[in-house]
């Protein structure tokens, strides 16, 4: 099974990665794409906000669709589990038709409100979220954009409570509903 997680930066994408891992799914790989993306390509960089500033977006962009396409082909030949934590920003129409393309893909949105996300991502700080540099409105905007991408995952959990791993046991149910149904 390969599950791709969305959504919004501060929606949560790291906290159930960890507890995807922690739990029944956890014999696997686990990947964060903005990790894979700065290991393979941000050499001499100190961090992934660095090597952003330097090269620019489109170039961080180009890069996370091949990281995104490289770990996509990997899954399909593997029989394990696979979960990708996707940037907030990674999901675009031509990486959704990527991860739509197989049976065993689930795409899974973290639903989080705009106020709870950027709550979050201001105590991430600037060096970790560099869009927060634009200010509130853009990160907004870009909020509203993204949301109708997100939209068109195969299931959504809301996120604004992290703290409800009640949420996320009955998320995991029905991932594993999905893969019996896929046999």
């Amino acid at each position: 099974m390969v599950i791709f997680l969305c959504g919004f930066m501060g929606s949560g994408k790291s906290f159930f990665m960890e507890h995807l891992q922690r739990n029944s799914l956890g014999k696997g790989s686990f990947s964060d794409l903005d990790d894979v993306v700065f290991d393979k390509f941000g050499k001499g960089e100190k961090s992934l906000s660095d090597l952003i500033e330097k090269k620019g977006w489109e170039f961080f962009r180009e890069k996370e669709l091949l990281c995104l396409n490289n770990f996509l082909n990997e899954a399909k030949k593997g029989q394990g589990n696979y979960v990708l934590s996707l940037g907030g920003g990674s999901l675009n129409e031509e990486s959704l038709k990527l991860i739509k393309s197989t049976d065993r893909s689930t795409l899974i949105w973290l639903e989080t409100s705009f106020e709870k996300c950027f709550e979050r991502a201001l105590r991430d700080g600037v060096g970790k979220r560099p869009l927060l540099k634009k200010g509130k409105s853009f990160v907004y905007k870009l909020y509203l954009e993204r949301k109708s991408l997100y939209e068109k995952s195969h299931m959504s959990i809301s996120t604004d409570d992290l703290e409800k791993i009640k949420d996320l046991d009955s998320l995991i149910e029905r991932i594993h509903e999905k893969k019996r149904r896929a046999m």
